[in-house]
């Protein structure tokens, strides 16, 4: 919410609490049909296309042969980490995995065995490696 507020977020009427799904967004007032429940500002919405074209990271992976789903993660997980970035506060208090299978740990992934969402989990993960060892060290 800090954030979000540094950023001129309107966010009259909402609250972000924690959830069992991490943070949540709720309303702490009513709002008539129509209403405007919140906005947020053009400098506080991460946009991709612009990112790949003004993030140094973004632009060396992309010269390197990474796809741009790739080099669009890799600036985001350079802006994690960089404290002089505007992003940098949303980004760090993101989880550091993703919930999708792709990041399960082994163990749960070996539930999906037999299905076509386990060859699926695996193809994704071995094209993320490859692409992760030809690019993301040398465009870091």
């Amino acid at each position: 919410t800090q954030w979000l507020r540094s950023q001129s977020a309107h966010l009259d009427g909402l609250e972000i609490r924690a959830s069992p799904s991490g943070c949540t967004l709720f309303a702490s007032r009513a709002f008539a049909p129509g209403d405007v429940i919140g906005g947020l500002p053009t400098q506080a919405i991460l946009d991709p296309e612009a990112l790949l074209k003004t993030s140094a990271v973004a632009v060396r992976a992309l010269e390197l042969g990474a796809t741009e789903p790739f080099a669009f993660w890799l600036a985001l997980a350079d802006m994690a980490t960089d404290e002089t970035s505007p992003f940098h506060p949303y980004l760090a208090a993101c989880p550091a995995e993703a919930p999708d299978p792709c990041s399960w740990p082994a163990e749960q992934r070996r539930l999906l065995d037999g299905t076509p969402l386990a060859a699926q989990v695996h193809s994704q993960r071995a094209l993320l490696a490859a692409e992760y060892a030809r690019v993301a060290r040398r465009a870091a």
